[in-house]
């Protein structure tokens, strides 16, 4: 009898660890749930942001290519043959105002515009006055500040 009394207490020891080892992989996988479910929601969140940074970037490529072609087609509407090949060198002085429709300023433009001669007369001095860099006869005399050699501010 008392071996039959041990080996029913080794059996309910070990039932309880059996029991305590179930609850143990229970709680595991209810984590494991939990954590499948946000990675789930993390995995949906970032495919709607895939989706609109592709949207974003079609969109991008369509205005980007849209503004390539009309720059294109400005240039040969004015008739300006740029060749831009690899070395990056252009058949085209950027810097030469001939090539660009032979207007050498906006001042010009706006000369031409212009039906009084008085008007032009005054477009012109101001447009003299401030071309002018090195013409400073408008300006007094500045007279240097006193100071006191001394002193740092």
């Amino acid at each position: 009898m008392e071996n039959s009394e041990n080996e029913r207490e080794k059996l309910r020891s070990r039932l309880s660890e059996i029991e305590l080892n179930l609850r143990q992989v229970e709680d595991e996988r209810r984590e494991l749930i939990h954590k499948y479910k946000e990675l789930e929601q993390s995995l949906k969140r970032s495919n709607e942001l895939n989706g609109k940074l592709e949207n974003k970037l079609f969109h991008e490529e369509r205005k980007m290519n849209a503004k390539i072609r009309q720059l294109e087609e400005q240039l040969s509407v004015s008739g300006v043959n740029i060749d831009l090949n690899m070395s990056g060198k252009s058949s085209v002085s950027l810097n030469d105002p001939e090539a660009f429709g032979g207007n050498q300023s906006l001042w010009s433009d706006i000369e031409s515009s212009e039906p009084v001669n008085e008007v032009k007369l005054l477009r012109r001095n101001s447009m003299q006055r401030s071309r002018s860099k090195t013409n400073f006869t408008h300006l007094a005399a500045i007279k240097p500040l006193k100071t006191d050699k001394g002193k740092k501010y």
